[in-house]
């Protein structure tokens, strides 16, 4: 059994899903859809938290100093 395959079978699918299917399936066309798209949607979703988290600070700026003494 192959690594991969001990690490499937940690997973609480039926064993029948984790086996490694045979090469000459065919699989179809790869996407082919623009990496840039993609980045776009990651990077607009992942600066909304830190711009609200930015905006907290300049809204509250005593609440984000410590005040351990």
């Amino acid at each position: 059994m192959s690594m991969a395959e001990q690490i499937c079978n940690l997973a609480t699918c039926p064993p029948e899903m984790h086996e490694l299917k045979d090469d000459s399936i065919d699989r179809g066309l790869p996407p082919v859809q623009p990496v840039w798209k993609e980045n776009a949607f990651i990077l607009s979703r992942a600066f909304v938290p830190l711009v609200l988290h930015q905006m907290a600070y300049m809204a509250f700026p005593r609440a984000s100093t410590s005040s351990v003494s």
